[in-house]
């Protein structure tokens, strides 16, 4: 059986307030923890940036054929050759002799522009 409550005009106003003080206070929660998913966010991206730059600092050479740039970025050649082919694929690339090549700081520059980093999805939207 549902219990009927019965309010006056009065009553009713204040439980009102009540309510959207509530709703006000959990939308402000929600504002809060989706600022500080994007901020952690965003330090995620950063040091993903970061650890490439040093990843990068520690290959030898000024260049990075096409397998090693692919082995570097965890996919295979193939892939980095059908970005190049749709000119996705990093700025500055030349052959050399039969082989492709990338400088090491163009690919470095285009390889962090292509990270990603989403925000938790623990907030809801």
């Amino acid at each position: 059986m549902t219990k009927k409550v019965c309010f006056s005009r009065r009553q009713a106003s204040v439980e009102l307030r009540k309510v959207d003080s509530m709703r006000n206070s959990v939308e402000q929660k929600i504002e809060a923890a989706r600022a500080a998913n994007q901020d952690a966010a965003e330090q995620r991206l950063e040091a993903a940036r970061k650890t490439i730059q040093e990843a990068a600092d520690k290959y030898p050479g000024d260049h990075f054929t096409r397998e090693k740039a692919a082995a570097f970025m965890g996919v295979g050649a193939g892939h980095l050759a059908n970005l190049d082919s749709k000119g996705d694929g990093p700025d500055g690339s030349f052959y050399l002799g039969r082989r492709r090549v990338y400088p090491k700081q163009p690919f470095v520059l285009w390889l962090q522009q292509r990270v990603k980093v989403e925000p938790s999805s623990s907030v809801a939207d």
